[in-house]
């Protein structure tokens, strides 16, 4: 009896170690799917990320590139507008010179003038000292 208690131990053993080792198998097999699929889930998620990357890319760009455009558009209105400015500012500027000049023209014939009658007045005063 002990014969057959010891084989049917040893058989019941080997029989758990062929269990054992079929579920090692199998977990293996499966962890080896499981492993796989992850990766090809990644891997599409990646995809999937850069897709979704490189469109908001070029939707960045694109309205860079549109913002730009408007910049361009505001500052050449700027430009214009200064220039009108400066070509306001110059003939004003003429205008004012012109105005100063004629000024200054006006005052020197005034002393001119001036000077003129101090003459005469002092001719007079000196006439009327020899008549005295």
């Amino acid at each position: 009896m002990e014969d057959k208690t010891l084989e049917l131990l040893t058989l019941m053993y080997k029989e758990i170690q062929d269990g054992f080792k079929s579920i090692r198998g199998e977990l293996k097999e499966g962890l080896d799917g499981v492993r796989g699929e992850l990766k090809e889930g990644l891997d599409e998620v990646r995809g999937e990320l850069k897709e979704g990357l490189d469109e908001v890319r070029g939707e960045l760009k694109e309205g860079l590139d549109e913002v730009r455009g408007e910049l361009r558009g505001e500052v050449d209105k700027v430009s214009q507008q200064i220039v009108r400015l400066e070509n306001k500012m110059d003939e004003n500027h003429k205008a004012l010179y012109d105005g100063y000049k004629q000024s200054i023209e006006g005052i020197n014939m005034l002393k001119e003038e001036m000077n003129k009658l101090t003459d005469k007045v002092e001719h007079q005063e000196i006439k009327l000292q020899l008549i005295k």
